[in-house]
């Protein structure tokens, strides 16, 4: 992909050099955000390989719709970030309107050094529930990875303003 479709505008600087320089991408509505998750199926699926069978069966005989993204939050944690993305996006087609859901599956887009993407859908799950401090701060660590330096900070202080006990913002500051 180019820089532009990454969601950077490339602009010259001093005629000679190129400044890379931070573009919102495009925001994520109900329909955009099912679109989105059910492209990151056949990419992920891809990504895992013969196991997505194992990954297909666990996700069929989950009992609520919400298990794909729980699961996913536990295979991020053991190191399987594409089966995370994987899973996480099957719940997120079942229950589009679950922040938690959203959030999980921003975090491991970013896991996934996918951080266009995460911020999109992380920006999807605040526009679902803005007061929550965990989606804000996992909104800084995009924006971060993005080098949008003064987003990131605006979200961290935002997620400390909601939850002033947390310390992944304090980190990011």
């Amino acid at each position: 992909k180019t820089m532009i479709e990454h969601g950077f505008n490339v602009a010259p600087a001093t005629g000679k050099e190129k400044q890379v320089k931070f573009t919102e991408p495009a925001k994520l509505n109900r329909v955009t955000y099912i679109d989105l998750c059910k492209s990151l199926l056949p990419i992920y699926a891809e990504k895992i390989g013969y196991e997505v069978h194992q990954l297909d069966y666990a996700l069929s005989t989950s009992m609520k719709p919400t298990d794909g993204s729980d699961m996913g939050a536990g295979l991020l944690m053991a190191g399987s970030a594409s089966a995370s993305v994987y899973s996480i996006a099957h719940s997120a087609i079942k229950k589009p309107d679950d922040v938690l859901t959203a959030s999980n599956l921003g975090v491991a887009l970013l896991n996934n050094k996918d951080h266009v993407k995460a911020l999109q859908v992380l920006q999807y799950a605040n526009s679902l529930k803005s007061t929550v401090g965990l989606v804000h701060s996992n909104l800084g660590w995009a924006y971060l990875e993005l080098e949008s330096l003064d987003n990131a900070k605006s979200e961290f202080n935002t997620a400390l303003k909601i939850a002033n006990e947390m310390t992944s913002p304090y980190l990011g500051l």
